[in-house]
């Protein structure tokens, strides 16, 4: 009996799923839009793109961005961009 085409093809299915990218995550502001969702997590980011994936990969469908600071960097210099800090919802619903 030959193994190997089943271990090869049972890599392959493993590959694939797992490369499966989440899909990103609603930025929203108003605590409205996420009433009623179950929460997920918190993240954070300098990029509104990037914050949204992360949201994403927590398993949110809703990013509420509850609070922006200005970044800093070794030694406590602030730099000039922002991050931002934002509340990861799973709304069973998409608002």
């Amino acid at each position: 009996m030959n193994v190997e085409p089943i271990v090869v093809l049972s890599v392959f299915v493993v590959a694939a799923c797992s490369s499966a990218t989440p899909k990103s995550a609603r930025i929203v502001q108003d605590p409205k839009a996420v009433g009623g969702c179950q929460f997920r997590a918190t993240v954070s980011d300098t990029d509104y793109v990037d914050l949204a994936k992360k949201a994403g990969k927590e398993g949110g469908t809703h990013a509420l961005i509850v609070k922006t600071q200005q970044e800093r960097g070794p030694l406590g210099v602030e730099l000039p961009s922002k991050e931002y800090i934002a509340e990861v919802y799973n709304c069973p619903a998409a608002k």
